[in-house]
């Protein structure tokens, strides 16, 4: 991945969590348009309750992002709804008869934008004559894998990484056989929650600890194990190349220095 564009991913990522604070924090039994001094440096806002175009969504926000558009995308428990800036739209699945939780998406380096559902992932994409539509990805899998939450999105070297609790989903897009196009990795426990840094995937697994992606296969942080028990929030860049913080749920904030936790 280009430097410039994990930076931008990076910038994204804290717009969207203070987008999603702004959620939670604004009652939706109302709708505000604030316009406040912006010279004292408050910003504007604007308040969506639900009712009205917003009538089939749910109270609970997963996710919020934006394409290359600059359209608003949120994954709720209700499905994946896009705002324009006027109006509007809950996305129909794609998989099945009735919406379901989004809790992920990602805006690629290439352009692509992709959602991860219960039961489900896959890219927002157009027809011909113009409507927004989801276009799964779950085609290219066998039968018999069991999708249930994708928990993140990440995009490391031009691949995707769909991560649920049972699985981890590889997905190649410049595949050229698209039923080879996505690779599967399985846990010893449970994946959950991963990261991309610094060109490199860390995923955590319950009870066992952090892992990184080395030559195509996940191998175990030596001295990360102490991180089992808990459940890895947050991973984010510090001083050097090596390094980075981690945040646990419970745990407190610890240094990696590339070769001990701290």
């Amino acid at each position: 991945m280009k430097p410039n564009h994990h930076k931008n991913q990076l910038l994204k990522s804290h717009i969207c969590i203070c987008i999603f604070i702004l959620f939670l924090t604004v009652p939706f039994g109302f709708t505000v348009n604030a316009q406040i001094n912006a010279s004292k440096g408050i910003p504007s806002f604007n308040n969506y309750s639900v009712g009205g175009n917003l009538r089939a969504a749910s109270q609970q926000v997963w996710n919020v992002d934006q394409d290359k558009f600059g359209v608003i995308y949120t994954g709720t428990s209700s499905g994946l709804h896009k705002f324009d800036g006027v109006n509007w739209e809950l996305l129909t699945s794609p998989v099945q008869e009735f919406n379901t939780n989004v809790r992920s998406t990602l805006l690629s380096s290439s352009g692509t934008f992709y959602y991860g559902s219960l039961g489900d992932f896959g890219f927002v994409t157009q027809d011909t004559i113009g409507n927004t539509l989801m276009k799964s990805l779950i085609t290219y899998m066998p039968k018999d894998i069991l999708i249930n939450d994708i928990w993140s999105i990440r995009e490391v070297n031009g691949k995707i990484y769909f991560q649920s609790r049972e699985a981890i989903f590889i997905y190649s897009p410049d595949a050229e056989d698209k039923a080879t196009s996505i690779t599967i990795w399985k846990p010893d426990t449970a994946f959950m929650y991963a990261f991309s840094l610094h060109g490199k995937y860390y995923v955590h697994q319950m009870n066992l600890g952090l892992y990184e992606e080395t030559n195509g296969s996940l191998t175990l942080i030596p001295g990360s194990a102490f991180l089992g028990e808990n459940r890895v929030q947050v991973l984010l860049p510090y001083k050097k190349q090596n390094e980075f913080l981690v945040g646990a749920f419970s745990g407190g904030l610890y240094r990696y220095d590339g070769s001990s936790f701290q």
